[in-house]
């Protein structure tokens, strides 16, 4: 199983070449998503797609923001911070949940790839 990060989503939900290529690939897993990517995209959605994307999220296994990921990503955004590297924090907590699961995380946002201890799984 993986976790699909807000960009691999928009690309799977358009229907773009990137989201064909990364639904064809990952198709097996590519079950899960963080509750910070479901208010990514849903922030961004236009009313009229608002119930195609909330009916993509049903078929997902959503993870939330808990306890152990926000101590998880004190710790990562001390450490960027501390090496001169600032991040989205919402980056930082979908890559927290994924590190305090053990999961992989589907994405297509070169960013991620500076967050020690996150495994990336790319096209």
């Amino acid at each position: 199983m993986a976790v699909l990060d807000s960009s691999a989503t928009i690309d799977i939900l358009s229907g773009n070449g990137l989201g064909i290529i990364l639904r064809d690939k990952y198709k097996r897993e590519a079950t899960r998503t963080t509750t910070i990517t479901m208010h990514e995209v849903l922030f961004g959605v236009k009313q009229e797609y608002k119930k195609q994307v909330l009916n993509y999220f049903q078929t997902l296994d959503i993870l939330s923001f808990d306890s152990a990921s926000a101590i998880k990503s004190s710790e990562l955004e001390q450490e960027m911070r501390a090496k001169g590297k600032i991040l989205n924090r919402l980056d930082v907590f979908i890559a927290a949940i994924c590190i305090t699961r053990g999961e992989p995380l589907i994405t297509t946002d070169k960013d991620f790839k500076q967050i020690p201890g996150l495994k990336i799984l790319t096209v």
